[in-house]
């Protein structure tokens, strides 16, 4: 009996494992076709902002129909559906972008995007569930799958770009790649998990939203999840839009961009032992202020002149704090999906913001200046850190 319960977790985990891993290559392809979509579509690069919005307003909308969808269908279900939808959609977004059509580029972006948020909230509701049912860290390796395929991505993406690969073949071959993957991993995650539960013949137990903003434990775990979503995005968006402005080469950036994205991928892969030897408190307070000297060092490279070695300690502090809140919300399946809908509503929140607000502050004290706005965050994140403790040593 214990083998079995053994094993099914095992296909459980890898199921999950496969379906982040299949989004993040979905999305570094999307997003290293950037320069070739734009080129094909003739967009300025206004137009170019406006229309990689579409990707992120969508993805925002699926999250807040996600919880109801995944209530009604479970995950399996909903898997299936969106992996599909997704990767019919970037092939035929392929084809729109070669045939030059702005309009059809824009709809098949954002059925990209909408199937896109419900998966993230689906995988993240699996790994809290996963993590739950274990006496391990579990979803440090989860969030791992996505950013390891993320780098794998771009290398191909690099790869196909190289060869003269066109978008629409580059597309084409990896929707194939993320359906038949989505339909193997769905397959493996059990066939009632995420649905609302009628055990006995009871009505189930309606938590809203609303209900768990009355808990502040949560809504401080959801403050801890935008810090490091906010930190993360900061350096996604900005590290190479500061370094070319302080005049450094596009490569030289490009390279500080990888410098970032591996050293979180590094560290997401030690995340789990990491978490069962620490406890969740104690990462996110090393974790905040690793993250912290990282980005004062990469600040002050106008005088200290190491901006990789700050990139590389802010990508460890960076790394697997938001696994920290997942695993804090799941401590109890009561009010999983209300839980879960917060917590991602305010993460895409914080990746639709952090641009504009970065953007705001640099024209006002200067690029390196508007990483202040991360830093005050992550303090946020320390004086935060003991909800994140399990719920039974917390009461």
């Amino acid at each position: 009996m214990t083998t079995i319960k053994s094993r099914a977790a095992s296909l459980w985990f890898a199921g999950t494992f496969i379906l982040f891993a299949a989004r993040g290559i979905l999305m570094a392809t999307w997003s290293n076709q950037g320069p070739a979509v734009k080129s094909n579509l003739a967009l300025d690069v206004a137009s170019m902002g406006l229309y990689q919005m579409v990707i992120s307003l969508a993805s925002f909308a699926g999250v807040l129909v996600a919880g109801r969808l995944l209530h009604k269908l479970g995950s399996r279900y909903i898997s299936l559906i969106t992996y599909a939808l997704m990767a019919v959609s970037l092939i035929g977004l392929g084809w729109a972008v070669t045939s030059h059509s702005v309009l059809l580029a824009v709809v098949f972006t954002s059925l990209i995007g909408a199937p896109f948020g419900i998966a993230d909230y689906g995988n993240n509701f699996e790994a809290g569930e996963i993590d739950r049912n274990s006496s391990r860290n579990k979803v440090p390796m989860l969030h791992f799958g996505y950013s390891a395929a993320v780098l794998i991505g771009g290398l191909l993406s690099s790869l196909f770009i190289s060869l003269k690969i066109n978008v629409a073949e580059n597309f084409t071959l990896v929707g194939i790649i993320v359906a038949v993957a989505a339909i193997v991993a769905s397959m493996m995650i059990p066939k009632n998990s995420g649905k609302q539960n009628h055990e006995d013949g009871e009505e189930p137990n309606k938590v809203t939203v609303l209900d768990i903003l009355r808990e502040r434990r949560f809504i401080k775990i959801t403050a801890i999840a935008f810090a490091f979503v906010v930190s993360e995005a900061s350096g996604m968006l900005w590290i190479p839009i500061t370094l070319t402005g302080d005049g450094m080469s596009g490569t030289e950036a490009a390279l500080a961009f990888t410098v970032f994205a591996f050293t979180i991928t590094v560290m997401r892969l030690l995340g789990g032992r990491i978490a069962d030897k620490l406890g969740r408190q104690n990462v996110i307070r090393y974790l905040s202020i690793i993250a912290t000297v990282g980005i004062a060092i990469f600040m002050a490279t106008p005088i200290l002149h190491m901006p990789f070695v700050g990139i590389a300690i802010w990508g460890i502090g960076n790394s697997f704090g938001i696994s920290m809140t997942v695993a804090a919300m799941s401590d109890s399946p009561v009010g999983a999906h209300a839980k879960q809908t917060l917590l991602w509503t305010i993460v895409y929140l914080a990746n639709i913001t952090v641009g504009p607000v970065l953007g705001f502050i640099s024209t006002i004290a200067g690029n390196f200046a508007s990483f202040v706005f991360p830093i005050a965050t992550l303090l946020m994140a320390f004086a935060f850190s003991a909800n994140v403790k399990p719920k039974s040593v917390s009461a």
